[in-house]
């Protein structure tokens, strides 16, 4: 898709342009920081073997010390020892690599993560029951195949079981990533439609905004062929929730079943029919949707951090949710207002308010965090240089955007 190519080339031009601003930590570009500069906050998502430990090796062959997020929110209040060689790993998510991956890599090397978990999406699974990780590979109980295909499985998130173990070890810190990274839909502009491609090539998150409200488990949403797909943007950002008609949606999906099903998306120019047929019904049902109210907004988004929050301090004997990291790293004053209502302490955004940055004294609702692709370009033996990590971002953005070019 082309909004594929173009989000992958403003994602590059803003990499470029926050580099050639100075706006990373000052260590990546080997300048000292600033005494109020705090240490750097990494974003990681999964874990292969060789490429994250090559990450933990770097800070332990250069001294580095792993933070909690309690660690890191006493700092920016200007308590602890703001140590210059400290960093905070953060894993967002809770993707089954944590456990199979991430988690006995940090037990060898004596360190620390942060994993910001989505409660309403972890899968439930019979008692005792936990996969194999790098541990089982190493004493020959489990292939390496088992363990690095985690994500891909049909049970891609770590279960209660494993998130319980990993909280129980003190090496995994769970916290919160919303009730069930939802996005929503934000107004009545038709995008596109699903198909069998689109179901096939989206990551599951990005057909959140046709879940059920009351959902409460794991499964990931499969919306049927033809549904309509509207503008959306996740639930904690900005802007309120239009509900669609569900009526269209009817209608698409039945006259997809009538044209052969997934076979009607082999046809050329198989969006024109089901455009038509969604201008037909805007013209004989013109008011049929509808905008929430902001009193209704609102109290959505409290009630998602907060029935996240209890979810997994119930299921996580002793566990204390006080830090959030954003689905999609987008807030809102909303939804920061909404997270202290519930009892958090702090937010972790991606870029917040033009910064990359984090200081001494400065809002914890508005955390700044850079991708792990960065991890080894701070100061030490075997540093990668940055125009490397550059180059490589580049070349992965330009594979992710390939695959939409005929879509």
């Amino acid at each position: 898709m082309l909004a594929r190519q173009l989000a992958a080339a403003r994602q590059i031009a803003t990499v470029g342009l926050d580099l050639v601003r100075l706006d990373y930590p000052a260590a990546l570009y080997r300048r000292p920081p600033a005494a109020d500069e705090l240490p750097t906050v990494f974003c990681f998502h999964t874990a292969q073997p060789a490429p994250f430990e090559a990450v933990l090796q770097f800070f332990a062959r250069n001294g580095y010390r792993t933070l909690t997020a309690d660690q890191y929110h006493a700092l920016m209040r200007g308590e602890g020892d703001h140590a210059e060689r400290a960093v905070l790993l953060t894993f967002d998510d809770g993707l089954g690599q944590v456990w199979s991956v991430a988690w006995p890599l940090l037990k060898k090397y004596g360190m620390h993560a942060t994993c910001f978990v989505i409660p309403g999406r972890v899968q439930k699974q019979p008692a005792g029951t936990c996969e194999p990780t790098l541990e089982d590979v190493w004493a020959g109980r489990a292939t390496l195949a088992e363990v690095t295909t985690r994500d891909q499985s049909a049970q891609p998130l770590a279960t209660w079981q494993e998130l319980a173990a990993m909280h129980a070890s003190g090496v995994i810190d769970i916290q919160c990533h919303s009730f069930d990274h939802r996005l929503v839909v934000t107004s009545p502009q038709i995008v596109d439609f699903v198909s069998p491609r689109g179901l096939a090539r989206f990551h599951p998150f990005e057909f959140s905004m046709f879940r059920d409200d009351a959902a409460a488990d794991g499964v990931f949403e499969r919306p049927a062929l033809g549904t309509p797909i509207y503008t959306s943007a996740p639930r904690l950002a900005e802007g309120r929730r239009y509900w669609p008609d569900p009526a269209l949606a009817a209608r698409c999906v039945e006259y997809v079943a009538s044209q052969g099903g997934a076979a009607f998306f082999a046809r050329p120019g198989w969006r024109h029919p089901l455009r038509a047929l969604a201008r037909r019904h805007a013209a004989d049902a013109p008011r049929a949707g509808a905008y929430e109210i902001e009193d209704e907004r609102r109290a959505a988004l409290f009630l998602d951090l907060q029935r996240a929050k209890a979810l997994l301090e119930t299921r996580l004997p002793g566990a204390q949710v006080r830090h959030l990291a954003w689905p999609w790293g987008e807030g809102s004053a909303a939804a920061i207002e909404a997270a202290r209502a519930a009892g958090y302490h702090s937010c972790f955004w991606s870029k917040v308010d033009g910064r990359l940055v984090n200081r001494v004294g400065g809002d914890p609702f508005r955390l700044a965090r850079i991708g792990e692709d960065f991890a080894c370009s701070l100061p030490g033996a075997g540093r990668v240089p940055l125009g490397r990590v550059v180059r490589r971002k580049l070349e992965s953005r330009l594979r992710q955007a390939s695959p939409y070019l005929s879509h």
